[in-house]
């Protein structure tokens, strides 16, 4: 609904360039390939776990200041339905689908925000807050994997009764 309703996609991908190639170049420059994939995927259900409360932090921190407050009022969505949003974009970013449709989203989303004249620092300044967000998250993963391996590796090279020992 709203802005979306004034968006036509299709027009959007096509005026941007935003084919095969295309994308397949954005993803070369960023060095994003199949290993990147596996390990997004990863974090899939701890994104999907705490994606509301991600959003909830997030919006927090945004109507928290009067600048990103006033680009909030020019949306036609209100403060939970943006938090919706917000919360199935996270969990998007680890959903194993990285095609046309998903940088269609991204040039669609992208689009809005360019037609609530947000801020490129507000748009920018986001991303470090989001990530400051994630990254605990990405962090206790980690740390639970490594763990977990370290428990392995000791097991498997303790002696056992069968080596005589014990």
């Amino acid at each position: 609904g709203g802005l979306n309703d004034g968006l036509d996609v299709d027009e959007l991908v096509n005026e941007i360039g935003l084919d095969a190639d295309e994308i397949a170049w954005r993803k070369e420059f960023v060095g994003f390939d199949e290993e990147d994939v596996q390990r997004l995927s990863r974090y899939e259900d701890a994104f999907a776990e705490n994606a509301d409360q991600i959003a909830d932090d997030f919006y927090d921190n945004l109507t928290g200041n009067q600048q990103t407050v006033d680009v909030i009022g020019r949306s036609d969505k209100g403060i939970e339905q943006l938090k919706r949003t917000q919360s199935a974009y996270l969990v998007t970013l680890a959903g194993g689908d990285y095609g046309p449709e998903y940088f269609e989203d991204r040039a669609r989303i992208g689009k809005i925000h360019d037609m609530l004249e947000m801020p490129m620092k507000h748009y920018l300044g986001q991303y470090g807050v989001y990530y400051d967000l994630i990254l605990p998250i990405i962090g206790d993963r980690l740390t639970e994997s490594l763990a977990g391996r370290v428990g392995e590796t000791v097991s498997d090279a303790a002696p056992s009764e069968a080596d005589g020992v014990g």
